[in-house]
């Protein structure tokens, strides 16, 4: 609080506004005095034997541990201490309705209570750990691609219904599920269907697959953000003459997220897919993390139901992860085409907050890859291919949380 009030602020004050300090901020100076043992006493004595030590620019009774007593807001913190060292605890000659007499005034500093919400806290705490991470950038990696509602809220719902009719596994820690082939988190590649014995893809399935496979070039038709990457949202007018960003999917993850739990940072290994990987979001948002070997790092948010796409850079030389909490921190703008974020979004503006704060939900990520059979990846970034660098040594997440 600066140490000159508002006057319209000070005019809407009410005892209520006030509070007693915490062990942390007693004795701490501010202009507001809490005077105890004004019983009777008019403001008009108060001014008068506080004036010639600071200016009382305003007198707001109230009760103080069921006494009566007075907040006395001075018109600055240096007053304040001048009435403090002069009056507080001595003997002073004030007027009461029907006599003179002399008392003793107990005074001491009180605060203003805070007034920040606790969205407001949270969003400022988020920035505070944000801050912390350095080179965070809000430009997306090259060849990421994101599409808006790529299933419906009953196509969502039917999905997951139909995942539980599956067995899943829990050997790394949190519920999973692998179609076509298995990736194996010690070998960092996938086994054979038959040293596996995985499920072939479920129909339930085979429609997400279908859809993936005719989406249009995003790059022909988009939007595209002030990041400068596509947002799109999917359309059954969608062209039939294959989707130019993925291979034939033949592989199919399924991972359950619970909230407060995330995923390592990693790069899928090279070798092990070929061309890019699709990720669904069921039941919940996320904000997925990217860091470029340079330590640059960015934040991608990814509402619920939606296909996120990595290519290029985003496939091959950014880590991605998800940070381990149960909320995340979002920029207005990237909610404004969420429409399940729309009220949260416009109650937010009303605010003039440029950012909320969302709870994580369960969430079940459906990642999707084509299966490299020749283990040979040439890509244009040697540096992070285990297939053009034999010194790569890929990270161990298995105890952790195990790659999407």
């Amino acid at each position: 609080m600066s140490t000159t009030i508002e006057r319209e602020r000070l005019n809407q004050l009410e005892f209520s506004n006030f509070e007693k300090p915490s062990k942390k901020k007693k004795g701490k100076q501010t202009q507001f005095l809490l005077v105890a043992n004004v019983e009777n006493v008019s403001d008009e004595s108060l001014i008068s034997r506080f004036s010639p030590f600071g200016k009382v620019k305003r007198i707001i009774r109230g009760e103080s541990e069921r006494k009566l007593s007075a907040i006395c807001v001075i018109s600055n913190e240096e007053d304040a201490k001048n009435v403090m060292d002069n009056l507080k605890g001595k003997e002073i000659r004030v007027d009461l309705s029907t006599e003179i007499v002399n008392r003793v005034l107990y005074m001491e500093y009180w605060h203003l209570k805070d007034e920040t919400s606790e969205e407001e806290r949270r969003i400022m705490q988020h920035t505070l750990n944000m801050k912390s991470k350095k080179k965070m950038s809000t430009e997306w990696p090259g060849g990421l691609f994101l599409v808006y509602e790529f299933v419906s809220l009953e196509e969502e719902k039917k999905l997951v219904e139909d995942m539980e009719r599956f067995p899943w596994s829990t050997k790394i820690g949190r519920r999973v599920q692998h179609y076509g082939f298995e990736f194996n988190y010690q070998k960092k590649y996938v086994d054979g269907k038959e040293e596996a014995n995985v499920e072939e893809i479920p129909e339930f399935l085979h429609e997400i697959v279908e859809r993936i496979s005719r989406l249009k070039n995003p790059l022909d038709d988009s939007i595209v953000n002030n990041r400068g990457n596509c947002i799109f949202k999917f359309s059954e007018e969608d062209g039939r003459e294959g989707n130019p960003l993925m291979k034939p999917i033949d592989q199919i993850t399924v991972n359950e997220y619970v909230p407060g739990r995330g995923i390592s940072p990693h790069i899928d290994t090279h070798s092990a897919f070929e061309g890019g990987i699709a990720s669904l979001s069921l039941d919940s948002q996320i904000t997925m993390e990217f860091e470029h070997p340079n330590g640059e790092r960015t934040s991608v948010y990814l509402p619920r139901r939606s296909l996120v796409i990595l290519t290029g850079e985003s496939r091959y030389l950014w880590t991605h992860g998800i940070p381990s909490r149960k909320t995340d921190l979002v920029e207005l703008q990237d909610l404004k085409g969420d429409n399940d974020m729309k009220q949260r979004c416009e109650d937010a503006t009303n605010r003039n907050l440029n950012a909320v704060v969302i709870e994580r939900n369960k969430r079940i990520s459906l990642t999707m890859r084509c299966v490299n059979k020749s283990r040979v990846c040439d890509c244009k970034f040697p540096d992070q291919c285990d297939s053009q660098n034999s010194k790569i040594n890929l990270p161990d997440r298995i105890q952790v949380t195990g790659e999407e």
